[in-house]
């Protein structure tokens, strides 16, 4: 029993760490070309899974398959992220950049909380 529990740990500790490194290479890439630290590339990780969970389970399709809407959700979030918020800040001292994407961050974290409330706890 204790080898089954030893595996399971093994394999979520490595897809844990591959989902840590998908984000650090997102930000190295992103702030390497841009100049610009994104503040809500995790709360864009989390709708790219709620996506891909929610079509998942409610079309009744493989995970990996669902994986091309969240895939085709995070380009149209990117993409009007970066033509109608962050181009128009682009001449602007670098804090603005980094308080606009925490609030897409907080925004999109907060619409998160509304959708899909933590039952059983109170704040």
């Amino acid at each position: 029993m204790s080898g089954n529990v030893l595996g399971t740990a093994i394999i979520n500790g490595l897809l844990s760490g591959g989902v840590y490194s998908l984000a650090a290479i997102g930000l190295t890439l992103i702030f390497g070309v841009m100049g610009v630290a994104n503040f809500a590339h995790g709360s864009f990780i989390m709708v790219g899974m709620y996506v891909c969970y929610w079509v998942s389970t409610l079309c009744g399709i493989d995970p990996y398959i669902s994986l091309l809407a969240s895939i085709v959700v995070l380009y149209a979030m990117g993409w009007y992220m970066q033509k109608f918020l962050v181009n128009k800040i682009m001449d602007a001292p670098h804090y603005n950049t980094f308080l606009l994407t925490l609030g897409v961050g907080l925004f999109l974290d907060n619409i998160a909380l509304f959708l899909w409330p933590i039952i059983g706890t109170s704040v």
